[in-house]
């Protein structure tokens, strides 16, 4: 008498349940379409704008100044076949850091969670930790000029590995004597990028060992200045293995190239400053 009263219970309770009692398998209530994650870097430099490109979907974002991140993924019936299926690569990438990637799980347009580098909530664990290949310090002399200076700036840039070598790419004029620099205005409403390289400069590979400093004499006479704060960027690549195209390709075109739009390019350098101040 007692047993059929208790059974339509039981099966009702099972129904409304998000946990099965008696099996491992979770009914996640959760949606599993965005993950979050935090990225380092091995120098403890800030992880502020760090590039994040996941694979197969062409999501990009960069991480905050803590290093954190979140990817959320489009509606299963925007993607292809109503949901996308497989396992894919979350790159992390830095120009002068060795890159890294974390896998990811997704099935019928969702992340698993629980699975490859998913924990059961959807934040990616072990946090990826970039190594620094190569470290870029800059410094001008002199550092301040009046608008009508009309001799050269010395530019002295120090390059110093983190591995036992590192390829590097530039514009050398010989050895140790570079010419490529980008001069950007602090001041937001100058959107002119000034770009200056001797004509003899070749695009040359080096590989570099310990520490290396470079030269560069740049002659103010080549360019118009006004009165403002500049931030003077060697033009510099750090070609390495393991990139997929489509990353560099969702930067934007002519990341890489000798121009404006290379100050988008993720790098984490000391550039040289100047000022121009009005005539005496």
């Amino acid at each position: 008498m007692h047993l059929r009263f208790v059974l339509p219970i039981l099966i009702l309770i099972l129904a409304g349940c998000t946990e099965n009692p008696f099996f491992k398998d979770k009914i996640d209530p959760k949606d599993q379409s965005t993950i979050h994650g935090r990225v380092a870097l091995s120098d403890d430099s800030t992880p502020e704008g760090i590039f994040i490109w996941l694979e197969g979907f062409n999501i990009s974002v960069f991480s905050d100044e803590e290093g954190h991140f979140e990817i959320t993924l489009p509606l299963p019936q925007e993607q292809p076949s109503g949901g996308i299926n497989g396992v894919f690569k979350l790159y992390y990438f830095v120009e002068n850091y060795q890159i890294a990637a974390t896998t990811l799980h997704v099935l019928d347009g969702r992340f698993r969670y629980g699975q490859g580098d998913l924990n059961s909530s959807g934040d990616i664990y072990p946090w990826p930790v970039l190594k620094q290949m190569l470290r870029v310090e800059c410094h001008l002399n002199p550092e301040s000029i009046v608008r009508d200076f009309n001799r050269e700036i010395s530019v002295q840039c120090t390059l110093s590995t983190t591995l036992d070598s590192v390829l590097v790419e530039g514009y050398l004029l010989s050895e140790k004597k570079f010419s490529g620099i980008l001069l950007v205005s602090a001041n937001p409403s100058v959107s002119d990028t000034i770009l200056y390289k001797m004509p003899a400069a070749g695009l040359q590979k080096r590989i570099l060992k310990n520490l290396e400093i470079w030269h560069m004499d740049f002659d103010t006479k080549q360019a118009t200045f006004k009165t403002d704060f500049y931030t003077v960027i060697p033009y510099l690549l750090v070609p390495q293995e393991g990139i997929p195209d489509g990353l560099l390709s969702a930067l934007g075109s002519g990341i890489t190239a000798f121009s404006p739009r290379y100050t988008a390019l993720p790098f984490k350098r000391r550039p040289g400053t100047f000022s121009v101040t009005e005539n005496f």
